[in-house]
């Protein structure tokens, strides 16, 4: 298993006590934002049980190793915010994608996925077996992390993403989801249905629901830079400040004003929307 003295040899993109955020191979990156290790400790710095994660129309895989025993999950795209334990554990690893980066992972209709959390073992045997004997024979972060480039390279280039697909995504999130679906499909050149058809395919939802989430994460970064509660609403697009309220809520499960006054116990991926 690997040492925590060995990620002082490495350059981690953002290091937080106790977590350090890893850089995949650079063929990897349109994929993988980040390989993310949590060791010992208490990695989100919050005394709740729990951690309420940002839905960022994403997957991620999770390893986590606790008296000996390795336990793999995969995480579907989320649209919905996810409580996860804060309890600390020696090992947790977190493979963390960008949005269609599970589908050329695993392979199949990622709605079928969406916003849950399964055994990798029930998934995709083989690749629980290969991350989970690349953990028990690593030693040093580096290693690693050469070995998962390694690994992903060689599955997540045999099922690679339409071009379409990927085109469509970015302009939503450059956008920040301020685009209908019929104006991305005049831009696309694709019909609406046959983009829906893409969307749910290779990122688990319809082009609504991923503009949405692109909407609220837009609207997270203007909060946490301390925009004004009361103008957000019209920045990011909303029609008025109760269609703003009634999206957030549903998306993060709180309104707007609870989640700035709990900002703590909430956690935004910082390397994706």
């Amino acid at each position: 298993m690997v040492l925590p003295s060995s990620f002082a040899e490495i350059d981690p993109i953002l290091v937080l006590p106790g977590q350090f955020y890893l850089k995949p191979h650079s063929l990897l990156r349109p994929l993988i934002a980040h390989y993310t290790v949590s060791i010992e400790r208490n990695s989100y710095g919050t005394s709740s049980p729990a951690l309420s994660l940002i839905p960022d129309a994403s997957g991620c895989l999770v390893f986590t190793c606790e008296n000996g025993q390795i336990c793999g999950q995969v995480w579907g795209a989320t649209t919905r915010v996810v409580d996860v334990s804060t309890r600390p554990v020696p090992f947790r690893l977190f493979v963390e994608f960008l949005p269609g980066g599970l589908f050329s992972l695993l392979y199949g209709n990622q709605a079928a996925l969406r916003d849950l959390r399964l055994p990798l073992e029930q998934v995709d045997a083989a690749l629980h077996h290969a991350i989970c004997e690349t953990l028990q024979t690593t030693s040093t972060a580096q290693e690693l992390v050469e070995k998962l480039d390694r690994l992903f390279l060689h599955r997540l280039f045999l099922h690679p993403l339409p071009d379409a697909a990927v085109s469509a995504a970015n302009r939503l999130i450059h956008a920040d989801g301020l685009l209908s679906v019929q104006e991305l499909s005049r831009l696309e050149h694709y019909s609406e249905r046959h983009l829906n058809r893409l969307f749910r395919l290779h990122f688990g939802m319809g082009v609504k629901t991923f503009a949405r989430l692109s909407r609220i994460n837009a609207a997270i970064r203007l909060m946490e830079a301390s925009h004004s509660l009361a103008s957000l609403a019209q920045e990011t697009g909303f029609y008025d400040q109760a269609h703003f309220d009634r999206d957030f809520h549903e998306i993060c499960g709180v309104s707007p004003r609870t989640f700035l006054q709990n900002k703590s116990d909430f956690y935004k991926e910082p390397f994706k929307f």
